[in-house]
């Protein structure tokens, strides 16, 4: 147990998820994000289609973006839920936020973060977006667009 804690602390599992390519969200709907790319941090394989698996147990940090693009109408929400099934009403909601829609020359970003409970092996975590805009919008990909960044920080 001390060995492994102390790997933790210089190599703690982690993994910042990103899309690779754009996709998009529809009007009114949930959209389950699956992720194309990681940063390189890609702990043991967290990084699985749309989840992010647990492979230590423990307390983590969770970080989500979306980003989608512009238009002026409606509202935006991201949702990061555990043990989903990919169902926006499955399992229980870890990190939710909500931001009216941007300029309509501009993206719109929403940002959310959380320490989840005690998080055990296998549990995963899966990132939604919703937007009510009347159309689809462009879900945007690369570094520092749609993103979720998980981290152990604890033992609990």
């Amino acid at each position: 147990m001390v060995a492994s804690s102390s790997k933790f602390v210089t190599n703690p599992p982690r993994v910042t998820a990103m899309l690779s390519a754009p996709g998009s969200i529809s009007s009114g709907t949930w959209g389950l994000v699956t992720w194309t790319a990681s940063d390189g941090s890609d702990y043991e394989g967290m990084r699985q289609g749309s989840r992010v698996t647990i492979r230590a147990a423990g307390r983590y940090s969770i970080a989500a973006q979306v980003s989608l693009g512009a238009s002026a109408t409606g509202h935006r929400y991201l949702m990061v839920r555990k043990n989903s099934g990919g169902s926006a009403t499955g399992g229980i909601a870890v990190v939710q936020q909500r931001v009216p829609a941007a300029a309509s020359s501009q993206s719109s970003i929403i940002n959310g973060a959380g320490e989840a409970s005690a998080l055990n092996v296998d549990d995963y975590l899966e990132l939604f977006g919703w937007q009510n805009s009347g159309d689809a919008l462009a879900l945007n990909s690369g570094p520092g667009e749609t993103v979720m960044s998980v981290r152990w920080v604890a033992l609990d």
